[in-house]
């Protein structure tokens, strides 16, 4: 009994409220794998964190904006890792390659990724909305930019890249494809298509 009143003291200073913060989006994630998408609760998030659910309400207002939340950290994970595995004068097939390796590496990302306009961004406040779609922009100008010179490409041609990319990516996860060759294809002809705009 004693450990679990310790445990839900209230965070007072910002840095245990950050640390909270931290480990409920720890419990998050590691709920969401346990459970799925659809079977994800902020109950059972509660229950992985050891907290009692108004708890959770303190640092976030529903399930969507729990989910929101491990979005904008996958994304910035996921943009460091492309980074990360794209060196400079990688040719188009290497990138999409690169892109699809970094895409599925994580199943959370494009489970997060496919569910974020229909379901995670319609149930949310307007202000945390903008917040993260400030956020999320920041992110994706940064990896546009950070990759633009890897790719010999403009920063608004890899935005633009990145995009058509991602929902390319979604529509093969949800359809359950796994088929390489058909991605690369189509792959291709999205970014070739950007490329020869800017002829």
């Amino acid at each position: 009994m004693n450990q679990r009143v310790t445990e839900r003291r209230r965070a007072r200073s910002k840095d245990q409220k950050d640390e909270r913060k931290r480990a409920i989006l720890v419990a998050a994630e590691a709920h969401l794998r346990e459970s799925g998408f659809e079977k994800f609760s902020v109950t059972g998030v509660a229950r992985q964190a050891d907290l009692v659910k108004g708890t959770i309400y303190l640092y976030f207002d529903n399930r969507e904006d729990l989910l929101l939340a491990l979005y904008v950290e996958k994304l910035g994970a996921w943009g460091d890792a492309l980074v990360r595995q794209s060196p400079s004068g990688m040719s188009d097939l290497a990138f999409i390659r690169n892109y699809r390796e970094q895409s599925l590496a994580d199943p959370l990302y494009l489970q997060l990724v496919a569910n974020l306009t229909q379901v995670i961004q319609r149930n949310i406040s307007p202000e945390k909305l903008a917040v993260s779609k400030r956020i999320t922009d920041y992110v994706l100008e940064r990896l546009s930019t950070r990759l633009s010179e890897r790719l010999d490409m403009t920063a608004a041609q890899v935005a633009d890249a990145l995009s058509g990319l991602g929902l390319l990516m979604v529509g093969v996860s949800l359809r359950d494809e796994s088929n390489e060759s058909e991605f690369e294809k189509q792959a291709l002809r999205i970014v070739g298509g950007i490329r020869a705009e800017s002829r």
